[in-house]
């Protein structure tokens, strides 16, 4: 059985206490004295945030991982910048270490059982600096949960198959040279390459059968005044894609659009971010295994068979670059107003039942 107490006060420590990325050093170590109490072993890199557990059964089997995201987002409130839980990551990691607990108080069926506590979801960096550090090796098939709004996943349902979008964020500093309005010709306008770059990236076609966007989020000029050519632009852009191929072709022509519009006016391009999160591709057998176990929790009536979002998760470059099993589900808790939103509530309730799945699933895939 889950320890009820035990969930209700790591998330209320978790939600007091929000990190953003790559700066979880407060979350780390509570995770950290949670798991070595429980007779983990533990992985954790020099100068990184966020650590693996492993649990060993000492007998043959597969390792089987859960992997919750333990970073909060920022905000700025009356002028300050501060940290706010709302995307749902102090849920997440509150039912990891609950699921952590029980399975450690039960033991093993065989195998190996390696929760990750992946830091820096949020800017799509922490997957990849956890397999950079070598800190995943040996995993075989891994599992993770995020709590949904009700337009998504309705409260007291859940889907074993979450499907997110291949994301994309792309930077640029382009830069011309500098002069006095009253003579233009002796600068180059960065604002003339910028302009000439969104039109460009606008009309870019992505496949029609493919769901995709593609759009400008960042223009900043650094002109001294109006009265001055502008030399430095920034520009920003979000992609969003369903398919990872597809990705890249929109990803190339954005760059390309950039480069032309720079080139016709003279302005050096400099990428300035470059960041990619893939869309999830899952296993079968393991997510046919979480739709039995979520049945037997909530009910067959209960099940909802997948549900394609169109936001972005970092979770599955591990599944790609380790080539292990993988499978995301996606948890009812009513969150409102919604992600990403400051102040972000959800029905706590949902936790208990998460982290029972977490169990089942994790007593069921090591047992086979």
């Amino acid at each position: 059985m889950t320890d009820t107490a035990f969930i209700q006060e790591t998330f209320e420590y978790l939600h007091e206490n929000p990190e953003i990325a790559f700066k979880e050093h407060k979350t780390t170590a509570f995770i950290a004295e949670k798991l070595e109490g429980w007779g983990f072993e533990l992985r954790q890199a020099d100068g990184l945030t966020g650590l693996v557990g492993i649990l060993d059964s000492g007998k043959p089997g597969v390792t089987f991982g859960i992997r919750a995201d333990i970073d909060a987002l920022p905000f700025e409130v009356d002028g300050q910048p501060v940290a706010y839980h709302a995307c749902g990551h102090d849920a997440h990691t509150t039912m990891a270490l609950a699921a952590a607990k029980a399975l450690s108080e039960e033991g093993l069926p065989k195998g190996r059982l390696m929760m990750v506590f992946q830091p820096a979801e949020e800017v799509g960096g922490g997957a990849k600096a956890m397999l950079a550090a070598g800190l995943l090796e040996g995993l075989d098939e891994i599992v993770a949960f995020h709590i949904r709004p009700a337009e998504d996943v309705p409260f007291g349902k859940a889907t074993p198959r979450l499907f997110f979008t291949a994301s994309s964020h792309l930077g640029f500093k382009l830069t011309g040279k500098i002069a006095h309005g009253a003579r233009p010709h002796l600068g180059i306008n960065a604002v003339d390459a910028g302009v000439l770059a969104v039109n460009g990236v606008n009309a870019i076609k992505g496949n029609p059968a493919i769901g995709h966007s593609v759009k400008v989020t960042r223009f900043i000029s650094m002109g001294s005044g109006t009265n001055s050519i502008p030399a430095e632009v920034e520009l920003g852009f979000d992609l969003r894609c369903q398919d990872d191929a597809e990705m890249q072709r929109l990803r190339e022509a954005v760059k390309r659009a950039v480069q032309s519009a720079a080139d016709a006016v003279g302005c050096k391009v400099e990428l300035t971010r470059d960041g990619l999160t893939r869309a999830g591709g899952y296993d079968d057998g393991l997510a046919n295994d979480a739709r039995a176990v979520i049945a037997e929790v909530l009910g067959e009536e209960n099940v909802v068979e997948s549900f394609r979002t169109p936001g972005g998760e970092d979770f599955n470059e591990i599944g790609y670059q380790l080539g292990c099993k993988a499978c995301y589900m996606g948890l009812g808790t009513g969150a409102a107003p919604g992600l990403h939103h400051y102040g972000m509530q959800f029905n706590h309730d949902a936790l208990q039942t998460g982290t029972e799945v977490l169990v089942r699933l994790a007593r069921k895939r090591l047992s086979a």
